[in-house]
């Protein structure tokens, strides 16, 4: 009898699945493009205003400039008015103003021409000049009409004087110079003390920069109802927040009590609606009593995607980080904190996509460091990356990503099944390999010698064939699998007929 030699490659078929796993990640990018908060004053919030609407349309007020200028005697004057409007309606304010002005000379007293000369200022952003021109203007109106139209070009005035101003005092906001747009309202409130655009521009200034005693105070003298809800939020942002954490140790009573405290400053608000019906849920799966102590008007129906803006707000902590740990490659880490974040609520479809995104990172970092992972690791891992991918796919926001990465874990699943299948039957062949030379160097070592033990490597040969024939029916993509299992066919059936003749 003769051994057999048969050694099987489980690296060529890890060295496989690597370089598979590594076509299917290059173009998977985690992104997300949400960042969900208790509602905060922002600058979106208390954008400044550009001032009053007035009652004139500006079309009107056009057409009414129009009807007095046809009555104008002189008509040279009315013809240079007319090219001078022209120019104003192509924004050629310089142009006009040089027409007017040429008007002006011929007719000094002219009430159309100083309306015009008004609207070119205005259009070029002089409003202080403007405001003189429509004084003049008021001056030589003939009749009440007249009044009224030149009144109607100063209110068009300071609205587009405030409305340019409030351009400005956006952009300091928006480069986070609070103190400085602060200060320029109020330069202005010298002169006119009463103006409610001011007031309620100065009150927005002070809600941003933290100042909720004096924006209160101007916003219920203004009776500013929007900033008031705003402030009035604001105002309660500590109990919210304790609510918060008192919901993330699972404490349910505390966070109702402390919203409890808020509902008559707030309790329409939207948000806090929604959280409190948060709130109410949470204590419905934990505890009979609590619900029962709660009105049925305190909970409300919760959509899904607002549940997942009220989780993600509740575990911004571990979002925060696990997303930083992610975009480090730091995988390890960045699973941690997404099972904490999991261990408060585990219904969050963003953190269910980026712990399936870490955990898919991290395996595969494995395979292309000095550590890998079984195929048993790897498996169990991937098919908890699929469920946690596959629970965020119909999320509005990261449901598109997570069908993406399902997909390419999916792939990568099936081909960890495919090796471990490959692995699986060349580790048979191996085992079979080994039998079949530990039988051959027993009955070297003990000759067969009675009947029994005649019938017992009968049996154990016989057996050994039936394994390698089944082997051979399943196939094998292997060419060394394929002889092996060739020349361990023809040994034993060599072997067997030696002892069918003994």
């Amino acid at each position: 009898m003769g051994g057999l030699h048969y050694e099987s490659h489980g690296d060529e078929a890890f060295d496989r699945l690597r370089r598979q796993a590594d076509s299917l990640t290059r173009n998977l990018g985690v992104d997300i493009g949400r960042t969900r908060a208790f509602a905060t004053a922002s600058s979106d919030d208390v954008a400044m205003t550009g001032g009053l609407v007035t009652v004139d349309d500006p079309a009107v007020l056009a057409e009414q400039m129009r009807a007095v200028r046809a009555r104008e005697s002189n008509l040279k004057v009315q013809r240079l008015l007319d090219r001078a409007e022209r120019a104003a309606d192509q924004d050629d304010y310089v142009g006009a103003l040089d027409l007017v002005d040429e008007a002006l000379e011929l007719a000094r007293s002219s009430f159309s021409a100083w309306l015009l000369r008004g609207r070119c200022q205005i259009g070029l952003g002089k409003f202080t000049e403007a405001a003189k021109t429509i004084s003049v203007a008021r001056q030589q109106a003939k009749d009440p009409q007249g009044v009224r139209l030149a009144g109607a070009l100063a209110a068009e005035c300071d609205r587009a004087e405030l409305s340019a101003f409030a351009t400005e005092l956006n952009q300091l906001i928006d480069l986070g110079q609070l103190d400085e747009a602060e200060q320029r309202i109020r330069d202005r409130l010298r002169d006119r003390p009463d103006h409610p655009i001011l007031q309620q521009n100065l009150c927005a200034v002070l809600l941003l920069a933290g100042k909720l005693g004096e924006a209160r105070a101007r916003a219920e003298a203004g009776r500013f109802e929007k900033l008031l809800r705003v402030i009035a939020q604001r105002e309660c942002e500590p109990q919210i927040e304790a609510a918060r954490h008192a919901l993330r140790r699972g404490n349910t009573r505390a966070a109702r009590d402390l919203l409890d405290g808020c509902a008559g400053a707030i309790g329409d608000s939207e948000h806090f609606v929604a959280i409190r019906s948060y709130v109410h849920e949470r204590a419905a799966r934990g505890s009979r009593l609590i619900v029962r102590s709660w009105r049925k008007t305190d909970a409300a129906p919760i959509d899904d995607d607002t549940l997942q803006w009220l989780i993600e707000w509740l575990v911004q902590d571990e979002l925060t980080v696990g997303l930083e740990a992610l975009e480090n490659e730091d995988y390890q880490d960045a699973q941690r904190y997404f099972e904490a974040a999991e261990a408060i609520d585990d219904r969050c479809h963003l953190v269910a996509f980026l712990h399936a995104a870490a955990l898919f990172r991290s395996l595969f970092g494995q395979f292309e460091g000095e550590r890998k992972s079984t195929l048993d690791e790897a498996h169990d891992v991937l098919v908890e990356a699929e469920r946690l991918a596959a629970q965020a796919t119909r999320d509005s926001k990261v449901g598109a990503p997570s069908r993406d990465l399902a997909g390419t874990i999916r792939a990568s699943l099936d081909i960890v099944r495919e090796v471990r299948k490959q692995v699986a039957h060349a580790e048979a062949v191996s085992a079979c390999v080994a039998r079949f030379n530990s039988l051959v160097q027993r009955y070297e070592r003990v000759p067969i010698r009675t009947m029994e033990q005649l019938n017992s490597a009968r049996f154990s040969f016989r057996a050994l064939a039936q394994d390698v024939d089944r082997l051979r029916r399943e196939g094998s993509s292997e060419p060394r699998e394929e002889t092996a299992l060739h020349d361990l066919t023809r040994a034993i059936a060599r072997i067997r007929q030696q002892l069918d003749h003994r």
